[in-house]
């Protein structure tokens, strides 16, 4: 998955400026992203257009995230920022503090996103919610930061729900996120 060649955050921002495909670093690797399909872009693009609607700030999946300083700066599917944004560099390249973070769950990168992505995610300072939203069925899994520091996760399950953020105040109807996703065989709602 990963490039054996080590290098330095500055190596692999100015390697990422040139590619044609975007990457993620971790831990002085390159690891390339799964790809995106349609359905998994309509998702995240109806979850952002849905809190852009309830007045966030919201930012789609083409900036990077310093998620732990050094060994993981990746693309999220969405970030909605909490603080005023804050970045590496005057170039605005890498942003360093979200607030939520939004991954699109897929078969193809479910390991990936819920295993050491979301290790590095629950070590991010400023993290306060991290959601993994299920690219095969009506799901949505919401991580919040409790004020102890330890994580805690709820889901909710079928298009008749609706996610709570807490940290951005808000309330998400499911039916929204999937808007004009087919699903195969029934689903609730």
């Amino acid at each position: 998955m990963g490039s054996a060649m080590r290098m330095n955050l500055d190596e692999f921002l100015q390697l990422e400026e040139q590619a044609e495909a975007t990457s993620d670093f971790w831990e002085g690797r390159i690891r390339a992203r799964t790809p995106v399909y349609y359905r998994e872009s309509l998702i995240a693009v109806n979850l952002l257009c849905e809190l852009r609607e309830k007045d966030q700030d919201v930012l789609g999946s083409n900036l990077l995230v310093e998620v732990t300083p050094g060994e993981l700066v990746a693309y999220a599917d969405g970030i909605a920022l909490i603080d005023e944004p804050q970045f590496t560099d005057s170039r605005e390249l890498v942003l360093t503090n979200p607030g939520v973070l939004f991954e699109v769950v897929s078969a193809e990168s479910s390991e990936w996103d819920r295993g050491e992505k979301a290790r590095h995610y629950r070590g991010c300072p400023t993290l306060r919610q991290f959601a993994f939203v299920n690219a095969e069925t009506p799901e949505v899994e919401v991580w919040t930061r409790g004020e102890d520091g330890n994580w805690s996760a709820q889901s909710w399950q079928g298009l008749d729900t609706v996610c709570s953020l807490d940290s951005l105040n808000c309330r998400v109807p499911l039916a929204e996120i999937y808007d004009g996703v087919a699903f195969t065989g029934t689903q609730s709602g």
